[in-house]
């Protein structure tokens, strides 16, 4: 017989709802920057705002390195909660070579609530 997994053991699902790089069209539509699994909002941070950084400055001339990000958790059972992070991009002293790519950058993460009032009042759900 299988033992159900506790409430901890599953990890929470997050979307990005606003982040500093949003052009007028990308905050005017509904549509958000992607589904992010984690066990914390900071952690969904993370990943979402290196992935940002990374897509943002693959297409364009000047290179951002940090941004400000609000992710709302859309598990199934939560409250829906919106939480604001500051997140840089650091360029490693010796990047980490492995076997099929190099790691260049560290993503770091800061709760933030210029994130929060920068964004708006938030939606209603």
């Amino acid at each position: 017989m299988v033992k159900p997994k506790t409430k901890k053991e599953y990890k929470r699902s997050f979307t990005v709802i606003w982040h500093s790089l949003m052009t007028p069209k990308e905050k005017s539509s509904s549509e958000n920057s992607g589904r992010y699994l984690s066990w914390t909002p900071a952690s969904a941070a993370k990943k979402a705002g290196g992935r940002i950084l990374k897509e943002y400055n693959d297409s364009h001339k000047t290179k951002k390195q940090q941004i400000e990000v609000v992710v709302r958790e859309t598990t199934n059972t939560s409250n829906k909660k919106e939480m604001g992070y500051h997140v840089k991009r650091v360029k490693l002293d010796k990047p980490i070579k492995l076997d099929n790519y190099t790691i260049k950058y560290e993503t770091k993460v800061k709760s933030s609530d210029k994130a929060l009032k920068q964004m708006g009042t938030p939606k209603k759900i």
